[in-house]
């Protein structure tokens, strides 16, 4: 997939940084958040960081509107928990920007989330509030 860099936020599709950086919530940061702007973090500057980086980006792209795909899968999570058809639904792993927006979802219908695995298998269960406790 052919990519650009952009210094300006305001051409950017995504914003890629190192955990730091993110971790101190930078100007950049917070309009990129506040714009909708996926932001991918890096553990740190390696070659092999910055290439896993650069995959994910292209991959997320590749799929059309990935940010679209999330959500709707997070909203048809939803409406099985509530519809009692499945205590807890485990959703596809996603990047960090897409797993806030999903634990959004679950927070808009009242439902408890919670991010489990490790990058870049991370992911989000949905469930009802009554399992916080047990064991999903």
């Amino acid at each position: 997939m052919p990519m650009s860099l952009s210094e300006r936020l305001e051409e950017a599709d995504a914003l890629l940084t190192l955990r730091n950086y993110f971790r101190r919530k930078s100007q950049t940061i917070r309009d990129a958040e506040a714009r909708g702007i996926p932001i991918y973090v890096l553990k740190n500057h390696t070659l092999v960081q910055i290439e896993q980086g650069l995959f994910n980006i292209s991959e997320a792209n590749s799929d059309g509107n990935y940010v679209l795909q999330a959500l709707r899968e997070a909203e048809e999570a939803v409406q099985h928990v509530i519809n009692g058809a499945d205590e807890a639904i485990e959703l596809l792993p996603q990047t960090a920007y897409l797993r806030r927006l999903q634990h959004q979802v679950a927070q808009r219908y009242n439902l408890h989330s919670r991010s489990s695995g490790r990058e870049p298998l991370r992911r989000v269960s949905i469930f009802r509030g009554d399992l916080v406790d047990e064991e999903l």
